[in-house]
């Protein structure tokens, strides 16, 4: 019976607790492990490690990332702050590029899959959808901060176009998946 304890090397590899104590003692056991590996060309290792420092690695790891996530909210309730004291629009975009940003590591920490959305299963959807937001509100940051419109007017209507293209098409495939309609492509 594996149980995931939540660290997570990469979003294609978890590592898998299993117990081991009710297992015959003196006869010899052979365990089979899957392991999916994809686009690397590193070497692949597998630990035998005893429990209680594999959970002491995986807290740790998850303290880790929480802090991180903690602070990352902090910084975003001090840009709002800053943005309902001055109103530029800039800031508001920069809020929701953050946001993005934090959905998208939430999404690869597993910690909305292990710890908030348990049930929830389109994980890499919300992966892949907050990650093409997050860098469609990085471009319209950047040319808002650069001011595209006024210094590059030509280079700040190709990027809004490109930029409603792949809005247009991730809302469509959004509806798609919502409505069911991915199952008529198959």
């Amino acid at each position: 019976f594996p149980v995931t304890i939540g660290r997570q090397h990469s979003p294609f590899l978890n590592v898998q607790a299993i117990n081991l104590s009710n297992l015959p003692q003196g006869e010899k056991v052979v365990l089979l492990a899957a392991v999916k590996k994809q686009w690397t060309h590193l070497d692949f290792v597998m630990k035998l490690e005893k429990a209680e420092s594999i959970y002491s690695h995986s807290n740790f790891l998850l303290a880790l990332h929480f802090s991180f996530i903690g602070f990352a909210l902090l910084l975003l309730i001090l840009t709002v702050y800053i943005y309902i004291s001055t109103k530029r629009i800039w800031y508001l975009l920069y809020i929701l590029y953050s946001a993005m940003g934090l959905l998208y590591l939430s999404v690869n920490l597993g910690i909305l899959r292990n710890f908030v959305f348990r049930d929830f299963i389109y994980f890499s959807e919300v992966r892949i959808y907050a990650s093409c937001y997050w860098f469609l509100l990085l471009g319209l940051f950047l040319s808002e901060t650069l001011e595209l419109k006024r210094n590059q007017p030509g280079l700040n209507r190709t990027l809004h176009l490109l930029q409603s293209l792949v809005f247009g098409f991730s809302l469509y495939c959004l509806l798609c998946l919502d409505f069911g309609r991915y199952r008529d492509w198959e």
